[in-house]
């Protein structure tokens, strides 16, 4: 497939940037009492103190609208996850879900009892290495609406892993001054 002009993909940019203000504003538009038009969900991960060889890291998320289910998918191995969660609805209600899937895996999902809107989740998994190690570990959520509909992919922000400091170089200085310029005397 030959490469696309910078002009055709500046368009298709704004294009694209168009109907997703046009779809934000209609999901804005569409006030607290309808759902929105595309299901979005976001979140973040904290570390917890490392166990033995494992390191334990929690998630926390939330939801535009109704969910049925949820996948939680790693880029590196999970060995183990928290099969209930805290789960709220906008409300504060509490909802329950259930998680399930295979040990070692790269992922799991969370399934409702009754559909609801997510306000708010949390749970733990843990990776058998450090988070925060030579490959950072990266979560992204998929969610399922009441509808069937499945939202995109959206990766949950953290862990905050300290940014190994740049070694200083040393610059070299000059011990003498230059005479460029200077008129001999």
């Amino acid at each position: 497939m030959p490469a696309l002009p910078r002009r055709l993909k500046i368009a298709l940019a704004a294009f694209g940037a168009g109907l997703v203000a046009v779809a934000g504003s209609a999901a804005v538009a569409a006030g607290d009492n309808e759902e929105p038009l595309f299901l979005s969900c976001g979140g973040h991960l904290e570390t917890q103190n490392e166990v033995a060889d494992e390191a334990s890291v929690v998630w926390k998320l939330g939801c535009s609208g109704p969910v049925r289910s949820f996948a939680i998918v790693t880029n590196r191995p999970v060995d183990s996850f928290s099969p209930e969660i805290d789960a709220y609805g906008v409300d504060g209600a509490p909802l329950e879900f259930r998680c399930e899937g295979e040990i070692p895996a790269h992922g799991f999902r969370c399934v409702a009892k009754q559909p609801a809107r997510l306000a708010y989740a949390q749970g733990s998994l843990t990776v058998p290495t450090e988070p925060c190690g030579k490959t950072p570990l990266r979560v992204a959520i998929v969610a399922a609406g009441a509808d069937g509909q499945v939202g995109q992919p959206r990766r949950l922000v953290g862990p905050d892993c300290p940014r190994a400091q740049a070694a200083k170089r040393a610059v070299p200085t000059r011990k003498t001054r230059s005479t460029k310029g200077r008129r001999a005397r």
